[in-house]
């Protein structure tokens, strides 16, 4: 976070820990925007699998910061990044237990957003494909313990991961974790 919130950073920085503290953990998904002022402008409860955002807080989503918890700790599903770049969000943030991930535009929202449907796509093609090669190796697997489940859970997360680390600036998108 910080490209370019001048004299509301400090205000903006302090919302969005407040913010982030609040939904980590939660065993369902919550999602809160934030203005360029620091202040909150959206909030939705959804359950473990997703939120759904009208289209009715467009005009509150543009230019914000939107955070949002996965309780399984993953990093961006595709609907993630859709909804960023439908409602031209300025920053979209995943929380979890062990901090967030980030994508932040690189450039002004409009028509001439470079590339951001073809980001989603390639994303989605890029998880399709690893995870197909993933689900054959634990499909084969006798017992599927538990363990065995978040293994799988995790080693998808961490292609993600670093699919976008490697590609997110080739569609015009910074992408960062922290903790």
């Amino acid at each position: 976070m910080g490209h370019g919130y001048g004299a509301y950073q400090k205000r903006v920085r302090k919302e969005l820990k407040s913010a982030e503290d609040s939904i980590r953990g939660l065993s369902y998904e919550r999602l809160i925007a934030i203005n360029l002022k620091g202040e909150r402008v959206v909030e939705h409860t959804g359950n473990k699998d997703g939120i759904n955002v009208p289209d009715s807080d467009a005009g509150k989503l543009s230019n914000a910061i939107v955070t949002h918890n996965h309780p399984t700790g993953g990093t961006f599903s595709q609907k993630d990044l859709e909804t960023a770049f439908d409602y031209g969000v300025r920053e979209v943030r995943v929380c979890h237990n062990g901090g967030y991930y980030s994508l932040e535009r690189t450039f002004a929202y409009g028509k001439a957003a470079p590339h951001y449907r073809r980001f989603s796509s390639d994303y989605k093609a890029a998880l399709q494909e690893y995870d197909k090669k993933r689900r054959a190796q634990y499909n084969a697997l006798k017992v599927k313990t538990p363990a065995a489940k978040q293994a799988y859970r995790n080693d998808i997360n961490s292609f993600a991961r670093g699919w976008l680390k490697q590609n997110a600036e080739k569609y015009g998108w910074y992408y960062t974790e922290g903790k």
